[in-house]
């Protein structure tokens, strides 16, 4: 089974467009290395939600998600290109190590919390990015306890079924036993984009392997339990990659619901579910 792009990409809903586009402290990459679009919501700012993208792809075709989010609670919500995707900088695919990666998000992080003092910072991902998230939570100091929750939207956290992406054992092997030193810069993950569309939308075709071990958990369930925050993990019911049953039982303390749709087109459905979430964080404690 492969995944479903022709009615996500035919729904022009899935691509609004930000408020604004924010360059953003990239560390190694520079300043402005990377970019983020911003969607406001129309009551001031309670809580900010930093979304992030699945594998190979980028900001668009998330606006969707943002903006009915934005729209059922008083949350901004930011999504970030990866560094090496979309309008990020960096070498299409490439990070040197997962650290890199974990390390911008540690950034995005605290220019939120920069901007908005005092709001409530979730942090999230659709597909390879919660398996970013879960990674990079759970080696948070405090297992993420300063975070107000964690999202986690038909997320990786195991081998996809479809064959969509194909991994070159040999390259992370050598790049591990080397000491991260040999085949840094090889493929060693393939996604199985159609040419045409990854051409057209700006997709990353293959991994680097410190970019795919950023958002690959090893041992999922165990980097779950490490987190301290509030977690909500959504399956989608149709999907062609993940299998609800699977991530339910890696689910561990999270919250754990099941939305309509298939991989991608669980997106907008996933957003009142999210906004709901949120919107219980910010709720006073009952007395």
């Amino acid at each position: 089974m492969s995944l479903n792009y022709d009615g996500f990409l035919s729904d022009p809903g899935n691509f609004t467009p930000p408020d604004d586009v924010l360059a953003l402290d990239g560390g190694d990459l520079g300043a402005g290395g990377i970019r983020a679009g911003l969607y406001l919501p129309d009551e001031p700012v309670q809580a900010v939600l930093i979304f992030h993208h699945g594998g190979g792809a980028s900001r668009q075709g998330y606006g969707g998600l943002a903006d009915a989010v934005r729209r059922r609670a008083p949350v901004a919500v930011l999504v970030p290109d990866l560094r090496g995707h979309g309008d990020s900088a960096g070498a299409r695919g490439f990070a040197a190590t997962p650290e890199a990666v974990w390390a911008d998000v540690d950034r995005l992080v605290d220019t939120v919390r920069a901007r908005w003092p005092g709001a409530a910072v979730f942090v999230g991902g659709h597909s390879s990015g919660g398996g970013l998230v879960v990674n990079w939570a759970s080696r948070r100091p405090g297992g993420g306890g300063d975070l107000a929750g964690v999202v986690l939207l038909a997320p990786m956290l195991s081998g996809a079924r479809s064959g969509f992406a194909t991994a070159r054992t040999w390259v992370f092997l050598a790049y591990l036993f080397s000491g991260r030193r040999l085949m840094a810069h090889a493929a060693a993950v393939r996604f199985a984009y159609p040419p045409a569309m990854a051409s057209e939308r700006r997709l990353v075709e293959a991994y680097s392997p410190g970019m795919s071990l950023a958002v690959t958990p090893r041992h999922a369930g165990a980097a779950i339990e490490r987190i301290v925050a509030p977690i909500l993990m959504l399956a989608a019911a149709d999907d062609e990659l993940f299998d609800a049953p699977g991530l339910r039982a890696a689910a561990g303390p999270a919250t754990f619901g099941v939305v309509a749709g298939s991989h991608l087109s669980c997106l907008i459905p996933g957003a009142g579910p999210i906004a709901g979430f949120i919107g219980r964080r910010l709720e006073p404690p009952a007395r």
